[in-house]
């Protein structure tokens, strides 16, 4: 596996910790809303957040599917492959 190879595999729990942060944030901003004007606040505010969310998990679903095309080599045991 390339150093690159192995960079790109490491960014995917920070990238789901950003997701996790998001869909936080959206709870607390409907569980905060109350008056209409906070309601209208909130729906952008989701609507941004939600759009961040899925950005990221094209992302992830990105670096996952080059994973699949290159997977790393199979370590060896002895001279022979395992798989």
């Amino acid at each position: 596996m390339t150093k690159d190879h192995k960079s790109r595999l490491n960014f995917i729990p920070a990238l789901l910790e950003q997701v996790l942060d998001n869909t936080d944030r959206i709870g607390s901003l409907v569980s905060d809303a109350e008056s209409a004007e906070s309601i209208d606040l909130m729906k952008r505010e989701t609507e941004k957040l939600s759009a961040r969310n899925e950005n990221l998990l094209h992302l992830i679903a990105n670096l996952l599917e080059e994973e699949h095309k290159q997977p790393r080599a199979a370590p060896k045991a002895g001279g022979t492959l395992i798989y």
